[in-house]
């Protein structure tokens, strides 16, 4: 048994790597962002929260698109090319290949469900819509109020997506 650095496979390895890396970043920023960072935001005013919102906004959403991206690219090259599918007749007939299939479709959709939904409100959260305007006494109108509830709902329906692919991941060390 060859026990050098000579025997690894470098190229699983780091394509290993930087999946996980790059899961956790995209994943646990989520997670901080829903239970930490939104309650906290919330004792807040709201025009300290559309500032804070604002700055945010110009760095999370970017990251957010390359952590995803760069763990979607690295899981499918991880699967393929360094990894047991090497053709449909591998993918469906095994529960390795279908739990990596339900693995792939969920982060995708769940890269597609935050790039497409939940991107495009909170930028108008933090926009300069009249409707997101504090009224004199501080508190929004019923119908922000209404779109920010909304918000928060799909982002608890992001987390889903994301405690799938973590589900798949596991079932995946066990098939």
């Amino acid at each position: 048994m060859d026990t050098t650095f000579a025997s690894i496979p470098w190229g699983p390895f780091i394509a290993e790597w930087i999946h996980i890396l790059a899961g956790i970043f995209w994943f646990g920023s989520t997670l901080y962002t829903t239970f930490v960072l939104i309650p906290a935001l919330n004792t807040l005013p709201f025009t300290e929260q559309r500032s804070i919102a604002r700055a945010l906004n110009g760095i999370a959403p970017r990251a957010a698109r390359i952590a995803g991206g760069i763990t979607i690219i690295m899981g499918i090259l991880r699967g393929t090319v360094w990894g047991r599918i090497d053709g449909s007749d591998v993918l469906f007939p095994s529960r390795y290949g279908i739990v990596w299939l339900i693995a792939l479709i969920a982060a995708i959709a769940t890269f597609a469900w935050g790039e497409g939904v939940i991107r495009p409100k909170l930028a108008r959260v933090s926009s300069d819509d009249p409707i997101f305007m504090p009224g004199p006494d501080g508190t929004l109108g019923a119908q922000a109020t209404a779109e920010i509830s909304r918000l928060k709902l799909y982002a608890g329906l992001e987390l889903l997506g994301f405690l799938t692919i973590f589900t798949c991941m596991i079932l995946l060390q066990f098939s």
